[in-house]
């Protein structure tokens, strides 16, 4: 199994001070890279030898909650999910991880944050991750929501683009008119929080279409993007026709647990994509990843996978 995650992970006498959602990632990713199964016992042995748990009574209590968590998590993607269930044990159902290249994209990206020394290692440029997120929000967006077009906005250092000619993008597949983008923003605005617009248009070209703005986080400070792309300042950079359109949209690699889940949706205030809806085109299609792009993500993940931390 892999090294006990170093957030979210603490001692436990009296109360539960073992993160739920952090707790399901380690065993989804010590199912997906390292051991191929586990079972609860095991698990409750683990949380007691490392000390994290004093009782395996009460360590039991915690990784039946896990149980419970996985198996929910199960049901949103339905066949397509990498593992099953048997009895108190659950097996990895494809080998290699990339067979798996969405689930297995999503949840190392949410390891990063629980094991940041071991993503630290690899620099922080996060140019080729965020590409990758946005790519994968994309071809999911895409796969859900049928009939809805997707473009890309968002500015990086290896394809960058200044406001004003994304601006102009915006409004022309929009059907609708540029705004003053030099009163509302400053130089060093990039895309204004704009990663990927959503739309579903109607073949009059006289504009008000269903249109999401989406913001793809993909790191550890996703907490502080929750609220872009700013509303204000985007009906500001474009003329959009009625209020109400556009909406936002934010896509997360986290498996979010329901009470933050809701959290995180008033400040959105609009569509919230996390790991499991992200995935939710495994309902209708196992394999619905473009082929260049789980390439992709497997050149990216491979290095990585080797270097996971493994349980002494």
């Amino acid at each position: 199994m892999l090294a006990l995650p170093e957030r979210g992970f603490a001692r436990s006498v009296d109360r539960h001070n073992v993160e739920l959602d952090v707790l399901c990632d380690w065993i989804e990713g010590s199912l997906l890279f390292s051991t191929g199964r586990v079972s609860q016992p095991d698990v409750a042995d683990v949380l007691c030898e490392t000390n994290v748990y004093s009782r395996k009574e009460f360590a039991n209590d915690r990784v039946s909650d896990a149980w419970s968590e996985l198996r929910k998590r199960q049901t949103l993607i339905g066949h397509s999910s990498p593992y099953r269930f048997e009895g108190l044990s659950v097996f990895r159902d494809v080998h290699p991880w990339k067979d798996a290249p969405a689930h297995s994209f999503c949840v190392m990206l949410s390891m990063a944050e629980w094991h940041p020394k071991w993503a630290g290692g690899f620099g922080r440029d996060y140019t080729e991750q965020g590409r990758l997120f946005e790519d994968l929000t994309k071809e999911a967006v895409e796969n859900l929501f049928l009939g809805w077009r997707v473009c890309q906005t968002g500015w990086s250092r290896s394809s960058p683009r200044k406001l004003a000619g994304i601006v102009d993008t915006v409004a022309s597949l929009l059907d609708e008119t540029v705004g003053d983008v030099k009163k509302w923003t400053t130089r060093h605005a990039n895309e204004a929080g704009l990663d990927l617009v959503c739309w579903n248009p109607f073949p009059d070209g006289r504009g008000c279409y269903p249109t999401l703005l989406f913001q793809c986080a993909s790191g550890s400070d996703w907490p502080k993007k929750l609220e872009a792309p700013d509303l204000k300042v985007w009906t500001r950079l474009v003329g959009f026709r009625a209020q109400g359109f556009p909406r936002k949209a934010f896509s997360t690699p986290l498996a979010l647990l329901d009470e933050e889940f809701d959290r995180a949706c008033n400040k959105v205030d609009g569509l919230l994509m996390d790991r499991y809806r992200l995935l939710a085109p495994g309902l209708r299609k196992q394999n619905w990843v473009s082929t260049e792009l789980a390439q992709r993500i497997g050149k990216w993940a491979k290095p990585r996978q080797a270097k996971l931390p493994l349980l002494s």
